[in-house]
């Protein structure tokens, strides 16, 4: 049995990483169901893996994972991916910093590849900064959000609009989440108070 990791108050609050939360995006040409599953041993590390489902409205789909974490900074990191059932997993050499947190216009920081084999397009950093902020009107209503260049991301929401990389670089809208509210492990004591 893993020990529940909760993850610091700001990563919670951009990106939530809770068992079974759930997002639903629309591009184009798609629907996208995004939703993170229960914590697992990768790498020697405790991740959730953040499935992606992307239904092409021809018919084809497409699924991927991210195992994703949040390190001692605070700051939302993708180890690990995989795509089912042909491919399997391959390691991300070196993590990759998802988002940088708390969001701060004009910050940046590192997000790269070094000999990937699976991508060897990709080799070499790139530099990412939240480039501002923005009121933004999506399918699931309209948001307060922090932009990079491949993502807006609102609080206690997680990303709103996002780039996929599988699709062509296409833009997913978000059209309806739910997150489950994470809740904190209680001391015995602090379960007696709730009693008196």
């Amino acid at each position: 049995l893993l020990a529940a990791f909760v993850p610091p108050t700001v990563a919670q609050d951009w990106y939530p990483l809770v068992e079974g939360a759930q997002w639903i995006y629309r591009t184009e040409t798609s629907d996208v169901t995004v939703t993170v599953q229960p914590q697992t041993e990768i790498l020697g590390q405790t991740a959730w893996p953040v499935a992606y489902v992307i239904e092409e409205d021809d018919g084809p789909i497409t699924d991927f994972v991210y195992y994703t974490l949040v390190d001692a900074d605070g700051d939302v990191i993708r180890i690990g991916g995989s795509y089912h059932p042909e491919i399997g997993f391959w390691e991300f050499l070196p993590a990759w910093t998802y988002v940088q947190l708390p969001p701060v216009v004009g910050d940046s920081w590192q997000m790269g590849y070094e000999a990937q084999e699976w991508h060897p397009a990709k080799n070499g950093p790139t530099t990412v900064s939240w480039t501002g902020e923005d009121d933004i009107t999506v399918p699931a209503g309209q948001f307060h959000v922090f932009r990079c260049w491949y993502a807006d991301i609102a609080p206690g929401v997680g990303p709103v609009r996002q780039l996929l990389p599988g699709m062509e670089m296409e833009w997913a809208e978000l059209v309806s989440y739910d997150v489950p509210v994470r809740t904190e492990p209680k001391s015995l004591s602090g379960v007696k108070d709730l009693f008196r």
